[in-house]
C-alpha cells in the first residue's frame, strides 16, 4: 500500500530541497567570489603595471622641454648654415666682380 502524503512529509522533502539549493547558491556564490577576486586582482595588477610604466605629468614636461630646445637648437643651426651658404655666394660674387675689375682696369685707382 502507497504511503499517506502528510504535510509532515511534504515540510521535510521541502526542507531537503531547500538545504540542497542553499548548498549550491552557497557553492556557486563562493565560486562567482573566486572569480571576481582573482579578476579584480589582475585589474589591480594591471593598473600597477600602468602606474610604474607611464610617465609622470613632470617627465612628460621636462621632454616637451627638451623638444622645445632641440627644436631652437635646430633652427639656429639652419639659420646659420643658411648664412654661410650665403656667405660664400658672396665672396664667389666679389671675386668674379674682382676679377672683371681688373680685366677692365678698373681697379686702379683714379686721382679725383
Amino acid at each position: 500500500m502507497a504511503k499517506k502524503f502528510t504535510l509532515d512529509i511534504l515540510a521535510e522533502q521541502m526542507q531537503k530541497g531547500f538545504a540542497s539549493m542553499t548548498r549550491r547558491m552557497v557553492d556557486g556564490f563562493a565560486a562567482i567570489d573566486k572569480q571576481m577576486e582573482s579578476g579584480f586582482a589582475a585589474v589591480a595588477d594591471d593598473i600597477a603595471d600602468i602606474k610604474r610604466d607611464m610617465a609622470t605629468k613632470d617627465q612628460v614636461i621636462a621632454l616637451h622641454n627638451q623638444v622645445n630646445s632641440i627644436e631652437r637648437e635646430l633652427r639656429d643651426i639652419k639659420l646659420t648654415l643658411t648664412r654661410v651658404v650665403y656667405r660664400e655666394e658672396i665672396d664667389e660674387a666679389l671675386k668674379r666682380i674682382a676679377a672683371i675689375e681688373k680685366h677692365l682696369g678698373l681697379n686702379k685707382k683714379i686721382a679725383a
